[in-house]
């Protein structure tokens, strides 16, 4: 029988991403927003494996894995981590809380699918993302090799998955931009570095990797308290939406053509 897996993700593009790499490879996955979520979920239903996001509303990683560690259900499940962050240790502290492992983000397909296929003590599954080629282009707005491997799912669904995700990113940049910008005229400043920390997560696991970089730079400088820095990448930042989502679509558009 296929193993059953839980996400728990409050980022609607990397539940998606998550969610659609990991039934290509024909795991039974369930989707939560929330630690509490997942603390109903696992009530109710045994997971071989659970992936949880570090950073969350209403309960975060680290309190989430506690409490699944006291379970009795729960206990031994294996959790594997998924953040955006790369500060030294993070890997070491997520190991003290209680994960068996670390996943950084963007998600990668076959990364994804290596590390779980690691921790269930399986083979990689055949049909799962393989190797891409890079598509024509050199490094700029985006990461063509990250829309190439989305692509590469099972069957059909990896344009479908594409296609969604083009609305997906700009419901959240149209969500994201003018929260971003009212933010930074109230000089909210904690306000700002969550919106762009969320924002860089999705725009990452596209490949939108101007944006992304804007945005992790942006998250940074408010961290610092460096204001008036930030407010100039937030130009950046903005004047990059346009072009950025030009090149997303002209990367997908040359996919479904080959």
């Amino acid at each position: 029988m296929a193993a059953r897996i839980l996400i728990v993700e409050d980022n609607l593009i990397n539940q998606r991403v998550a969610h659609d790499t990991l039934c290509s490879a024909h795991y039974r996955v369930d989707v939560v927003a929330n630690g509490q979520q997942a603390l109903e979920a696992t009530a109710a239903t045994d997971y071989d494996l659970i992936l949880l996001d570090w950073h969350m509303p209403v309960m975060d990683g680290f309190e989430t894995v506690r409490a699944l560690r006291s379970g009795s259900r729960t206990a031994d499940v294996k959790v594997l981590a998924m953040t955006a962050n790369v500060m030294s240790g993070d890997r070491e502290r997520c190991l003290a809380a209680g994960m068996d492992d670390h996943i950084g983000k963007p998600i990668a397909p076959s990364a994804l699918l290596e590390r779980v296929a690691y921790w269930l003590g399986r083979p990689r599954t055949p049909g799962s993302a393989q190797d891409v080629a890079l598509l024509p282009g050199g490094p700029g707005l985006i990461e063509r090799s990250i829309l190439a491997e989305l692509a590469a799912l099972e069957g059909d669904d990896g344009l479908a998955l594409l296609y969604d995700l083009k609305q997906l990113i700009r419901e959240t940049i149209s969500r994201v931009e003018p929260e971003l910008q009212d933010a930074v005229v109230a000089r909210q400043w904690d306000r700002v570095a969550q919106a762009a920390h969320a924002l860089k997560s999705s725009t990452g696991t596209l490949g939108l990797t101007a944006l992304a970089s804007a945005c992790n730079a942006l998250e940074q400088l408010t961290r610092e308290g460096s204001t008036l820095e930030a407010e100039l990448v937030l130009g950046r930042l903005r004047q990059l939406v346009v072009p950025s989502l030009a090149a997303m679509d002209a990367a997908i558009a040359e996919l479904v053509d080959r």
